[in-house]
């Protein structure tokens, strides 16, 4: 009896093992390897993941190492998670290409976005989708959507053979018509990129004046066209980009002292969370019936500088020396001393320092204008959270002193800072992680403490690590 009941035992053990999930087996939701296409936002980020079974899929991944969701079938790329939803695409590519991205030699190495820009290179599609990887919109079909804000998104819908409209649209699909016109694409905005509202405010890239420069319409959320501005020097990118940078030196097109429907363009601060735009320029009457720009002549000069300001501050080179204004365009520093050969604006003024290369090497300049350390021969990138990486692999404080090496025969993604859909992986830390490109041209995730995150199994012990 005893035997039996010993027998007995055995096999049910047997047969709970059989059933039981191996230890040593990863859940099913486990990879190996995460590449990324995308930065995180709200916990998410798209990346190409190879399973513990050698499958590999794209997909969007948890800041601890599971797969939320893979890629609808029939889409090739997704977009970053905003308000709980991801814009996702299809589009036509040459035989053979598997990847969106390449390798651009330089300082450092850098990814470009090769994908067709509202179609123009053959009929892209569009959709969205909610964290579980549901596909939400039924209609279009569309040729652009935008990232959700507000709860809103811009949407460009082909309606018939040469028939373009433009609309507002929510999670629900719900549509306010924008505009509706026979033309081979919408005309009424030059781009469409970067459209999403923020904090109630929308501002888009109008048709230019005939060989103007970028003019952009600022909208509340009931489409009311609140002003109109134009970009410095062909910039103000970060205007219609991210909320990374807050204000910005804008050509303000002036209605009041002309009759003439160009307006007349003047300097101006505007400060987005707020709304606010403030003339950095004044008028006078002429004496002939028409009024002009006053000209101060112990003003500050526009030339030379950024068209964003860093933590208030502004940067501007000059003949032997720089000057630093602040948002009223009131000279701040202004040094006489220091010779800065090169400010790449499009690469630099994050994290309240600007990177500055001098005849002796790169450093970083403050907004008070104290360099933040000796210089040093290798060029500098922005890793935000107080971080600088150098093209010898460290990465410094804002003091100069090495925090951690990047990974063996890595570099820091050099692209501009304002984040673009040409550039969905900025190389800035997002929410904790950041992408560096390696020598091999391969891309990969590591944390604020330089380390290197592949599988899943690195995902979760670095969640576990952060404060």
């Amino acid at each position: 009896m005893r035997r039996l009941a010993v027998l007995l035992a055995a096999v049910l053990l047997a047969a709970w093992l059989a059933l039981a999930p191996s230890a040593a087996e990863p859940p099913a939701d486990a990879f190996v390897e995460a590449v990324p296409l995308g930065d995180f936002s709200e916990g998410l980020a798209f990346a190409h993941i190879t399973r513990p079974d050698g499958t590999q899929a794209d997909a969007y991944i948890t800041a601890d190492g599971q797969v939320a969701c893979t890629l609808p079938e029939g889409y090739d790329y997704g977009y970053p998670f905003h308000e709980g939803y991801a814009v996702v695409r299809t589009l036509p590519r040459a035989d053979g290409v598997t990847d969106f991205f390449t390798s651009e030699t330089g300082d450092f190495a850098s990814l470009s976005f090769l994908g067709a820009r509202h179609g123009e290179d053959g009929p892209a599609a569009f959709n969205l989708i909610d964290t579980a990887g549901n596909l939400l919109f039924t209609g279009g079909p569309y040729r652009y959507l935008g990232a959700m804000g507000n709860g809103r998104l811009l949407a460009w819908v082909e309606e018939a053979d040469g028939v373009q409209a433009l609309y507002w649209l929510d999670a629900a699909e719900n549509a306010t018509l924008i505009t509706r016109e026979t033309a081979v694409r919408p005309t009424a905005f030059e781009s469409l990129f970067n459209s999403r509202y923020t904090d109630g405010i929308a501002i888009l890239r109008e048709a230019s004046p005939e060989g103007g420069q970028p003019r952009y319409g600022v909208y509340d959320t009931a489409g009311n066209r609140l002003f109109e501005f134009g970009a410095v020097d062909g910039g103000a990118s970060g205007l219609v980009a991210d909320p990374k940078f807050t204000t910005f030196l804008v050509q303000y097109v002036d209605h009041e002292h002309t009759d003439d429907p160009e307006g007349i363009v003047i300097y101006a601060t505007y400060d987005r969370p707020t709304n606010t735009l403030t003339p950095l320029q004044t008028f006078e009457d002429s004496g002939a019936g028409w009024f002009r720009i006053r000209q101060d002549p112990d003003a500050a000069p526009f030339l030379w500088q950024a068209d964003h300001f860093t933590d208030g501050r502004n940067l501007m080179i000059e003949p032997g020396g720089f000057r630093i204004l602040d948002t009223a365009w009131q000279t701040v520093v202004q040094n006489t001393a220091l010779t800065i050969e090169r400010i790449e604006y499009d690469y630099t003024g994050y994290d309240g320092h600007w990177i500055v290369a001098l005849p002796d090497g790169y450093t970083l300049l403050s907004t008070e204008g104290e360099l933040a350390f000796a210089p040093q021969p290798s060029p500098l990138a922005h890793l935000g959270e107080g971080l600088i990486a150098a093209a010898d692999g460290s990465v410094r404080s804002l003091t100069g002193e090495e925090v951690f090496r990047l990974p063996e025969g890595c570099r820091a993604i050099r692209n501009p800072l304002q984040t673009t859909a040409d550039a969905p992986l900025g190389g800035l830390f997002c929410e904790g992680y950041a992408a560096v490109q390696a020598d091999t041209g391969a891309r990969l995730w590591i944390g604020l403490d330089g380390r290197a995150l592949h599988t899943s199994s690195d995902f979760a012990a670095y969640q576990a690590w952060l404060p």
